[in-house]
């Protein structure tokens, strides 16, 4: 597996993972945040213990970081626009039954 493979399942596992835990885009924040620092310390651990060389590098989990946040916020984006449209159109038939 190459590392652009590595990164696009980390990133669709992660995200689908964050998705189904929490509903608040706040949590899912402090879940992503938490999980990924949390498996990055529990990593270095391990292999420090063992004196093991890294396989993985630390960018990887910064980009799989930077990508879930963008899935994310353009899915926050999403569903906030969708919302407002959907206000803006029941305002638009609610003036036109009213005007009628």
């Amino acid at each position: 597996m190459n590392d652009f493979t590595f990164i696009l399942i980390a990133v669709v596992f992660v995200f689908f993972i964050i998705k189904f835990s929490a509903k608040k885009m706040n949590v899912q924040i402090l879940i992503l945040i938490a999980g990924l620092s949390y498996g990055q310390v529990l990593l270095d651990v391990i292999f420090n213990s063992y004196n093991l060389q890294q396989t993985i590098n630390y960018h990887y989990y910064f980009l799989i970081l930077l990508f879930v946040l963008l899935l994310l916020s353009i899915q926050h984006s999403w569903e906030f626009l969708i919302v407002k449209i959907e206000n803006r159109v029941t305002i638009i038939e609610f003036k036109k039954r009213w005007n009628s």
